[in-house]
């Protein structure tokens, strides 16, 4: 699939690891290379903080009723960009079933 700007987009779903939760991602290739994943959807952080500090999201710079992966270091790939959002939907799983922390997110 391809945005406006011919830009590679890609949708994907992730189901965690213990197969409780669903993310799906549209994955966005920029225009300078770099990637970054929109959360399209995602389970509620019900009594858990959803302050994008606390769950490591940004606005989505295309919908403003939407959120993106706050990422450490910029993806340049789409299988950097996915390793990215299947460790953030595995933290924020933990944090929204165990109300944990994880480390290094």
């Amino acid at each position: 699939m391809f945005g406006r700007n011919n830009n590679r987009i890609v949708e994907d779903v992730y189901r965690t690891n213990d197969g409780g939760a669903h993310f799906c991602f549209r994955f966005v290739e920029e225009g300078n290379g770099n990637w970054r994943a929109d959360i399209q959807s995602q389970p509620s952080y019900g009594s858990r903080s959803s302050g994008l500090h606390d769950s490591h999201r940004l606005p989505s710079i295309t919908a403003k009723t939407r959120h993106q992966i706050c990422y450490g270091t910029t993806p340049r790939s789409l299988r950097d960009a996915q390793k990215w959002a299947e460790a953030w939907a595995e933290a924020t799983w933990t944090w929204i079933r165990d109300g944990r922390r994880v480390k290094n997110f």
